[in-house]
């Protein structure tokens, strides 16, 4: 697994969700009201790139499965020619909240939603779909 790749994984996501249908405005009269219209917008949102997957992200890791729950974005990665055990879990892990925090936090389109509880699941599976790591990234990361 290298970094480049765990890097276009994380940039396309995130730049995606920048471009994305979200509404940063998110000044209203209370915090349940502005908490229910991040949950639509991000269900919403989850099911446009939904849409468009599955999809290679490069010549071994496929996005499979894109879904919000509550204020939860999860993403689903499969590495197609990799086994559980040939993966170096640590390094994947490591890596990814490095290349999350470089890109979420920096960016005060995604900060600010991640600022209100917005978090994200990056969950990678092997060729045989057995998970492989789980790598929850929140406010607490940046």
């Amino acid at each position: 697994m290298t970094i480049l790749k765990l890097a276009l994984l994380g940039i396309f996501f995130l730049a995606s969700f920048r471009v994305g249908a979200l509404d940063n405005d998110l000044s209203y009269g209370s915090i349940a009201e502005r908490d229910a219209v991040m949950v639509k917008q991000l269900k919403d949102y989850a099911k446009q790139l939904s849409e468009q997957l599955p999809m290679m992200v490069d010549a071994e890791t496929q996005a499979f499965g894109v879904i919000a729950l509550d204020k939860v974005m999860s993403f689903s990665f499969r590495f197609i020619n990799a086994v559980y055990n040939e993966v170096d879990v640590a390094t994947l892990k490591k890596t990814s909240l490095e290349n999350l925090n470089a890109i979420a936090c920096q960016d005060s389109k995604v900060k600010i939603w991640m600022d209100f509880g917005m978090s994200y699941n990056y969950i990678y599976y092997d060729k045989n779909n057995r998970i492989i790591a789980r790598i929850p990234f929140t406010q607490y990361h940046c």
